[in-house]
This record gives structure tokens, C-alpha cells and sequence, in this order.
């Protein structure tokens, strides 16, 4: 079997970051997310709130250009982003993705996401977790929410809205972004990652509420079952070293994406860093697809690590 695409390494920039506590609200936020002790145990009932009566004004999408640093890859970017790789891809046509040196300037198609989602299916209500935040080196800020599907069928074209409010004024800061896989099964959890721009003023607060979420018969794409047999996990402290192989159950000579996401735990079930990898394959009989990957944590030791994965009908 043939990858595309190499393995990325995502939020490896966050390993010296510190959580970082929103300013002091009526009832603090905090993330509580997926209890990793065991890979289906019933996710945390959390109720989607609804939008405030008064629309927060959103500032219109502006271009925004980012500067490749050592090892980052397209895909590692447009996840830092919230973006589909192919999204980033159509945007900077000049641009080879497997040879990206450090210093080149990649144009990202911000507030475009509704045009990835293309789906006039009648939405489906999820649920979703208050999201957690961490700093940068750099002043920037990553935040992380939880979604779960309490439903007896499968959602897909996933989306999280996360708001940054910034003190006591009334600018705010807007993104839509992709949850981490686009397939999330009944009963099931994704994180959704978005990233602010330094700087980010200390006073603040983030809010989230879900875009996007369609049944995922009803999306367009065709999904195939992935057999993940029984993964080596090594912990050492801050981070976990993962190596598998997804097995998928499609006829040979087929072109499929393939997703892989780990996401890291700490011994309370706190979400601490996740890396996803993608891969574009040719099937062939009787080989999986090998995957070797690092996940670092973005604050105390990892506990856990839960894999997920989805392979999809390429070009759809």
C-alpha cells in the first residue's frame, strides 16, 4: 500500500504550554471530555446551549498568511487552523506539499468552512462540551471542545463555532472549525482544536456552539470499516508513542483517505494534546496501512491514549 502523505505531527509547538484558566466568569468553564478508562463508556451528558437572544457582531473573514516553520507539514496547518488539507491545498495552487521549506508563505482560506460542509441535509442536534484553552510561547491560543452523539445514527460534516470574547468589550473573534474526523458514530466523541492568533489579550473568554452536523448517510461520502487490531502504546511522561496498522475492509484497488487521530488523556480524562495524520492509499490485497506516530502533551503527564479512525471513498 502506497501513502501520499506522511505522518504529522500535530501541536508538538504546544509541548511547554501551560493551561491557562479563562477570566473569572459566573460559573467557571471548564472541559471535561471523553473518561478514556474504558473505549465505550457512555460520554458525558452535556447539554448544547442556546445562542444568546443577541447575535454577538462577527468581524468579516480577512486573509490570513502563515509562515511555514520547521516541521510542518500542509496537514499539520490546516488542522492548526481548522481547515481541510485539500481546502488549503485549492488556495495555494503554486505550492508543492512534499517539498514545503521553512519560511514559505501559505495563504489560508479562513471563512470558507460553510463551503467545505455542503450539505442541505436537515441538521442533526449533538452535544457539546465548554471549551478548554492553553497558551502558546508565542501569545497565541488553542482551545479544545468536546463533541458527542447521543443519537442512534451516525453525524458527519462536523463543525464547532468558537467564540473569543475578548474582555469587557464588545469585539469578538469568530471561527468555524471541522471537528478532528468528519464521522462521529452513536454513542462516540471528537474533539474540535481551534487556534487564535497572538496576540491574545489576557482578558478573555472562549464560548463554543456546533455549526454543522448532518447524518452521515445523508453526506455524500462513502465510509468503509477500519479493523485497528491492538495498538502499541508506549507512555513516557508528556509523550505516548503509538504504532499500528488499520486494516480496510474494501476491495482491493481502491483510492481511500484515511484518517488517523490520537488523543491524549491524563489520568483525570483531561484532554491534553491530539495529533491526526492523513492518507491517501491505493488498496491492495492483503496489506494494511502502517502508522507510527507521536502524540505530546500540552501540560502534565499522558495517562491514555484512544485511537480513532475512518477511511473514505477518495474524490468524493
Amino acid at each position: 500500500m502506497k501513502s501520499t502523505l506522511g505522518f504529522i505531527i500535530i501541536l508538538a509547538a504546544l509541548v511547554d504550554c501551560v493551561p491557562l484558566k479563562q477570566a473569572p466568569q459566573p460559573s467557571e468553564v471548564r472541559l471535561t471530555p471523553w473518561n478514556t478508562a474504558t473505549a465505550n463508556a457512555p460520554a458525558p451528558a452535556i447539554a448544547l446551549e442556546q445562542p444568546a437572544a443577541t447575535p454577538v457582531p462577527a468581524p468579516t473573514p480577512t486573509p490570513t498568511i502563515h509562515i511555514v516553520a520547521l516541521g510542518e507539514s500542509i496537514s499539520s496547518i490546516a488542522l492548526r487552523y481548522g481547515m481541510d488539507m485539500n481546502a488549503v491545498l485549492a488556495a495555494n495552487p503554486e505550492i508543492d506539499p512534499y517539498t514545503l521549506t521553512v519560511g514559505t508563505q501559505v495563504k489560508i482560506p479562513l471563512g470558507n468552512i460553510q463551503n467545505q460542509i455542503g450539505v442541505t441535509a436537515e441538521p442533526l442536534v449533538l452535544e457539546l462540551g465548554e471549551p478548554e484553552c492553553f497558551r502558546t510561547p508565542e501569545g497565541g491560543l488553542w482551545c479544545f471542545a468536546m463533541l458527542s452523539n447521543p443519537l442512534d445514527e451516525a453525524a458527519a460534516n462536523l463543525a464547532v463555532t468558537f467564540t473569543r470574547m475578548n474582555g469587557a468589550s464588545e469585539e469578538a473573534v469568530r471561527q468555524t472549525v471541522p471537528a478532528v474526523l468528519n464521522k462521529l458514530d452513536p454513542g462516540d466523541v471528537l474533539p474540535a482544536v481551534v487556534y487564535f492568533s497572538a496576540p491574545v489579550p489576557g482578558d478573555f473568554k472562549v464560548s463554543a456552539s456546533l455549526a454543522s452536523a448532518f447524518p452521515a448517510s445523508q453526506s455524500g461520502k462513502t465510509y468503509f470499516s477500519v479493523d485497528m487490531g491492538s495498538p502499541t502504546i508506549e507512555l513516557d511522561g508528556r509523550l505516548a508513542k503509538v504504532i499500528g496498522e488499520a486494516v480496510i475492509a474494501a476491495d482491493p484497488g481502491k483510492t481511500v483517505d484515511v484518517w488517523i487521530a490520537a488523543l491524549a488523556y491524563d489520568a483525570q480524562g483531561n484532554l491534553l494534546g491530539i495529533r491526526r495524520t492523513e492518507s491517501r492509499v491505493t488498496l491492495e490485497q492483503g496489506k494494511g496501512l502502517i502508522f507510527n506516530l507521536n502524540v505530546y502533551s500540552t501540560g502534565s503527564a499522558i495517562s491514555s491514549v484512544v485511537i480513532k479512525v475512518e477511511a473514505m471513498l477518495a474524490n468524493q
